[in-house]
């Protein structure tokens, strides 16, 4: 147990924001709890409402007076999270009488801060998740649940309060317990022991119900059980103000701008995989309510009951029977087995479900306006003409982990899966198969839980039971191989043409590394445009690699007298050269570069050097979506030349090829 309130404040570090960790959090610590009771569903309710300041404060000795003097008004707001069908807070209250063999939920949720929950299947750290807590207000939590004693069969309330602040800061609350040494740490509850000074819970079901009164919160009845937490004199401003996508001055949102929204996006974006879902294999389904209202599937934007789908044909890929979204509007989607060829027993590692969609499915377009899909997923987007496939991974408590993007953060998952125009969106979701084996004789699924980050928002391998193991990083590389073949686009089956007269010069995938390089000098290419002779050859002469851009100086020359001459840049493939025009009107894709600036320079005219070197004129041709592909000298002398033509490219994406020909 901690012995200090700054320690707690800080244990818990995220990128994430406050609502979206208290959702994550509070949910999973529900579900966890809910593993073992009977019943189809655990039920979770988000309430946000006020409550008379002065009334609770006569309850919590020490602070009360405090906090009456420095909050303003009479009337202030709370939030409480309440389950039911789960198992409560059991365990022993008192913490003298806590082994280390015999620790129930009580003293895993309110004492221990990052101790791991130990049921298969758990979501993990009881501990470092309900921190969040102490960080929504002014650190003051009070735990309320209701238990069946397995031994006696009789039903048990109890109710202890908490308040945690960083006690190194000069307006602390919590006054030092001797006059000297503040701790941040205080406990309200039944004197346990007057020499010691241990506070427990209550138990007495009348002065638990004054303090639930204060919250007009009901206590559980018959044979209910469960836990609320209530969070007093909440900072909504400030679970508002957290962590954005996009902080470019760009709209926020309308959830943002409301709690009870945010909440509800939030619960639909990390728990589409259970959320009013009969069809999760793994155990309860979640139903949540927002001060008392469902949160219901029909409400729930179209591209999460899309990801809904998709999960659940990744967890059941042998299932036909589905009647979802996917179904509903016939959409077509993929399935694909992540295989590993070594550490896992039978090789798979899970499976991802893909579609390709269009933004007037997902009632993107007036007069639905359901939320953008990066919006929705709190993902920055990085160009507004195009859009990167984005992908969700999760493993068996249904918990996403995190939304990726192509080459952003955890990026490996979508690497190789091009980019779609702005009117189209590629969705998957990966499973883990939490039946797999590993060859050490471990769940696979243990191995990956015990591989999470405190706020479980990455999968990043590290060692495990004596070994050092890649395989997370085997099953993002091969997720994103078998995304590319199902969806990047297969280039139209053509003859290749035999290119009379001219040259050109492929850029292999050598001559395209990812980042900065050093220049290079490169050999001499061949081509040219089909069906014209020309006495036109173009050396590539240097190469200078940039943060992604490239620029390529060639050499051309005229054998013959010529009067304009134009380049153009097309996308190579092993069936032949792919136009731009054809990429973009016929693919539906944004192009993978744009040239953006020519200089061309005369050296020499009919074989005699000239004394200065001569720009020359051009124009540069762009695709119907503004992108350079190529240039044009509509007019020169008629002469032989020899020229130095200076390219420079911008790169969109290092997954294909561009291959220059000039004529």
């Amino acid at each position: 147990m901690v012995n200090a309130g700054h320690h707690v404040i800080k244990i818990l570090s995220s990128k994430l924001p406050i609502v979206d960790l208290l959702v994550r959090e509070s949910i999973q610590n529900s579900l966890d709890a809910g593993m073992n009771v009977q019943g189809g569903c655990v039920e979770v309710d988000f309430v946000i409402n006020e409550f008379d300041k002065k009334t609770l404060n006569n309850h919590i000795e020490m602070v009360g007076r405090i906090l009456n003097d420095r909050i303003t008004g009479d009337s202030c707001k709370f939030l409480a999270v309440r389950d039911s069908g789960t198992s409560g807070l059991t365990g022993k209250l008192k913490l003298s009488d806590i082994t280390s063999q015999d620790k129930g939920n009580f003293y895993k949720l309110v004492y221990a801060i990052g101790e791991n929950q130990t049921g298969q299947g758990a979501g993990g750290a009881w501990g470092l998740g309900k921190t969040i807590f102490y960080q929504l207000g002014i650190g003051l939590v009070f735990y309320y649940s209701r238990i069946k004693d397995e031994g006696t069969g009789k039903y048990e309330s109890r109710l202890i309060a908490c308040m945690i602040e960083d006690e190194t800061k000069p307006d602390t609350i919590i006054p030092a317990a001797d006059g000297v040494h503040k701790s941040g740490i205080a406990w309200w509850g039944e004197c346990a022991d007057p020499n010691t000074g241990e506070i427990t819970a209550l138990t007495d079901e009348g002065r638990i119900n004054e303090i639930l009164k204060i919250f007009n919160i009901e206590p559980y009845e018959d044979n209910e059980t469960g836990t609320t937490v209530i969070v007093p004199y909440i900072n909504e401003e400030k679970m508002l103000d957290s962590k954005w996508a996009d902080e470019d001055g760009n709209e926020k949102p309308t959830w943002r701008k409301s709690l009870t929204k945010y909440i509800a996006i939030a619960t639909e974006r990390w728990y589409f995989p259970r959320l009013n879902n009969p069809y999760y294999r793994y155990g309860k389904y979640l139903r949540v309510k927002i001060n008392s209202r469902n949160l219901i599937y029909d409400d729930m934007p179209k591209v999460i009951q899309a990801m809904q789908g998709l999960y659940n044909r990744a967890a059941n890929p042998d299932r036909k029977d589905f009647y979802d979204f996917l179904s509903i509007n016939h959409i077509e989607y993929c399935i694909d087995s992540i295989t590993i060829n070594k550490d896992i027993i039978n090789n798979i590692s899970g499976y991802v479900a893909s579609i390709k969609v269009s933004n007037e499915t997902l009632g993107l377009l007036p007069p639905s306006y359901h939320y953008d899909p990066f919006d929705c997923f709190n993902v920055k987007r990085v160009a507004n003409d195009s859009n990167s496939p984005l992908l969700a991974y999760v493993r068996r408590p249904g918990m996403i982990v995190t939304y990726v993007q192509k080459d952003i953060d955890d990026g490996a998952w979508l690497h190789n899966v091009l980019t779609t125009d702005s009117d189209t969106y590629i969705l998957a979701v990966y499973v883990l198969n939490s039946k797999a084996q590993m060859t050490i004789g471990k769940p696979l699924e243990e191995y990956v839980r015990s591989v999470e980050e405190s706020d479980h928002n990455i999968w990043i391998d590290k060692a495990y039971e004596g070994h050092q193991f890649n395989i997370l990083e085997r099953v993002k590389r091969n997720t994103s191989n078998a995304l590319k073949n199902r969806w990047n686009p297969k280039p139209p089956e053509r003859k290749k043409e035999g290119y009379d007269g001219g040259h050109s010069t492929s850029l292999g995938s050598l001559l395209l590394p990812r980042g900065n390089g050093a220049s290079g000098k490169a050999t001499k290419g061949g081509g040219g445009t089909p069906g014209k002779k020309r006495n036109l050859s173009a050396s590539l002469r240097n190469v200078n690699y940039q943060k992604n851009r490239i620029i390529l100086q060639y050499e051309v020359k005229a054998t013959s007298k010529i009067v304009n001459f134009e380049a153009n840049i097309n996308i190579s493939s092993e069936s032949g050269d792919i136009t731009p025009s054809e990429w973009e009107n016929n693919m539906m894709l944004t192009m993978p570069f744009s040239l953006d600036n020519v200089s061309i320079n005369v050296e020499k005219v009919d074989g005699k050097k000239v004394k200065e070197s001569v720009p020359i004129k051009y124009e540069i041709q762009s695709t119907d979506k503004g992108y350079g592909y190529g240039f044009k000298v509509p007019q020169m002398e008629p002469h032989d030349y020899v020229l130095t033509v200076l390219l420079s490219i911008e790169l969109n994406s290092h997954d294909v090829v561009p291959h220059v020909v000039f004529f």
